[in-house]
């Protein structure tokens, strides 16, 4: 030892080593309840990662009735989900039936808007044009144009009242069929072979020597439209254009007419299910002599006074009688129309052109869109029609579309195929023809395109 290692020093040393054993001590210590655990701040979530819901956020709220905060539109504003709560819409509709579908299709739409809507009243031509110009009715889904331009031109209405929206746009064809036989067997392509009498004499019915054309009753606007041709074809002599049941032999109760067809119906009660609704087609098995029409048709349909689309479908059941029975037949008709479901073009009957066209005066314009091309069963291709192709529109008082700009934009937006028209009106003729039919095949149709009318109703409901 040293002099260095005195007392002092050894104290030192002895002080050193008990401070690190007391340090030791304590770290044992400290390790009995593990590690200290760092202070983290908790993660964010990444702009990608996906967020976890509270499963409360899902369950239906206490208040059952309570709807959540309505969204706002792009500008900020909220849309009116009811924008025609407490307002009254009065409804018309066209006397022929074969349109009554698409009436009760709007009615309902404009239901959802919130609307309450009167009628559809049925309405002759002139008279919806003139009520509506008056602002007795607002509006009826049956307008055909060009062919009822000559009722908006009309001083009493002029400015008053005006089409809106394309419900089957070009779509809406008219013109003249003959049975198929007889035009093969005669080569009869045109309705200007009628100026032969021995050719007009094979459709007379009734005994007075001239061809009987079933056509228009008086207050429908192809009636002024035929009776041009007559003239203007120079077919006066030969040619009668049949308006009126009364004309013609009565239809027997046993008129052997089949009725068959791929359709598929629901009961008058409920609406069509879309399993339903989707196998409407259109008839394509040949007319039979099996079936005689039904006592509700009948009943339905039969004319009274007032009744022009009584009149149409009785003439028409009876040119089916006559074609049943192999006479020949000559008759006008449109498409959508239940008419060319049960006397198919082309295997029944034939379209047959005019000479040239000819249209009345307000509707000279359109002469040059009654040559039309791709029409089933036509003798020709293109086929002079003698009638252009119609849009089906909405027609609506000026005023009240104004002061409803969410009708305004649902009108614009609708849109119904000619084939669905078609097929609910061969449903008709097979006798869901009662008001209720009507409506359930309506609710059928919109439950089939549920998405598009939503998206309809979400466009009106955006004017504010």
């Amino acid at each position: 030892m040293t002099r260095s290692d005195g007392p002092g020093v050894r104290l030192i040393a002895r002080l050193m080593v008990l401070m690190m054993m007391m340090m030791m001590m304590a770290a044992c210590h400290q390790g009995e309840g593990g590690p200290a655990t760092p202070v983290v701040p908790p993660l964010q979530p990444s702009p990608g990662a996906a967020t976890v819901v509270d499963a409360s956020s899902l369950e239906a709220p206490a208040n059952p009735t309570a709807t959540p905060e309505t969204p706002t539109t792009a500008m900020g504003s909220a849309p009116n989900e009811l924008p025609g709560r407490g307002k009254t819409i009065r409804l018309g509709r066209a006397t022929w039936e074969t349109g009554w579908f698409q009436a009760e299709i709007y009615k309902r739409l404009l239901e959802e808007l919130g609307y309450t809507v009167e009628g559809p009243t049925t309405l002759e031509n002139e008279e919806f044009y003139l009520a509506a110009a008056r602002g007795t009715v607002d509006m009826w889904a049956n307008g055909w144009f060009p062919i009822h331009t000559t009722y908006l031109e009309d001083e009493r209405v002029r400015g008053k009242v005006g089409p809106v929206g394309y419900e089957v746009r070009a779509g809406a064809l008219q013109g003249y069929l003959m049975d198929r036989k007889t035009a093969d067997a005669y080569g009869i392509t045109n309705l200007g072979d009628l100026k032969d009498p021995e050719i007009a004499r094979l459709f007379d019915h009734d005994g007075d020597g001239t061809a009987d054309l079933i056509g228009c009753p008086k207050t429908w606007g192809c009636a002024r439209v035929i009776n041009h041709h007559l003239e203007g074809y120079g077919l006066r002599s030969t040619v009668e254009h049949i308006q009126t049941a009364a004309v013609v032999p009565t239809i027997t109760p046993t008129a052997a007419v089949s009725l068959t067809t791929s359709i598929t119906s629901t009961t008058s009660t409920t609406p069509l299910t879309p399993t339903a609704t989707e196998a409407i087609s259109l008839p394509t098995t040949a007319v039979s002599p099996t079936t005689a029409i039904t006592a509700t048709v009948t009943s339905a349909l039969t004319p009274t006074a007032e009744g022009a689309q009584g009149v149409y479908t009785e003439l028409m059941s009876r040119t089916i009688e006559w074609y049943e029975r192999g006479e020949p037949i000559l008759f006008y008709t449109w498409t959508p129309n239940w008419t060319v479901g049960q006397l198919k073009p082309g295997r029944d009957v034939v379209w047959i052109e005019v000479p040239f066209p000819s249209l009345p005066p307000e509707q000279q314009e359109m002469e040059d869109l009654s040559t039309v091309w791709g029409v089933e069963g036509c003798v020709s291709d293109p086929c002079q029609m003698g009638f252009p192709p119609n849009d089906i529109r909405v027609v609506a008082n000026v005023a009240f579309l104004e002061a409803n700009p969410a009708v305004a934009r649902l009108l614009e937006q609708v849109e119904i195929p000619a084939e669905d028209i078609a097929a609910q009106n061969a449903l008709m003729f097979e006798g869901e023809n009662q008001e209720e039919d009507i409506r359930a095949h309506a609710d059928g149709w919109l439950f089939r395109h549920r998405e598009v009318a939503t998206r309809w109703l979400t466009e009106a409901r955006q004017e504010n």
